[in-house]
């Protein structure tokens, strides 16, 4: 471990912790991401890598930090409070279409299944009357 450096963020998402060394740099603050590695391969939080700076540069790291993770507000995929009438009335005609073409495509899937179930029933009692 540096001792050289501070921790001032726990990541647990490796793509984000990236985005934050880049936005630092940008600014000229040399930063370190420790436990990289260890982030990616324990998901969910589980395994967390350290934002570490140098201790000159802490109070300003932690705003373009908190700059950064402003960016990563996530909103539902249905999120619709930017959309136009026209928008929303385009999003649902493609949700309806394609409703409509999974719904056509179960119906020859039960036929196959019926067709196989069936020929298994004859091949049964065929071998049982051999």
């Amino acid at each position: 471990m540096n001792t050289d450096f501070v921790t001032i963020k726990y990541v647990s998402d490796s793509l984000k912790g990236q985005l934050m060394l880049s936005a630092l740099a940008d600014k000229g603050i040399q930063a370190l991401q420790i436990h990289d590695t260890l982030s990616t391969v324990l998901p969910l939080g589980i395994g967390s890598s350290q934002i570490q700076v140098k201790p000159d540069f802490v109070e300003e790291a932690i705003r373009i930090i908190a700059d950064v993770e402003a960016k990563f507000v996530e909103r539902p995929e249905d999120d619709f409070r930017e959309a136009s009438k026209e928008d929303i009335f385009y999003e649902k005609s493609i949700n309806d279409e394609e409703e409509k073409l999974k719904n056509a495509n179960i119906l020859p899937m039960y036929i196959v299944f019926a067709i196989l179930i069936v020929g298994l029933v004859v091949a049964y009692l065929n071998s049982m009357v051999s």
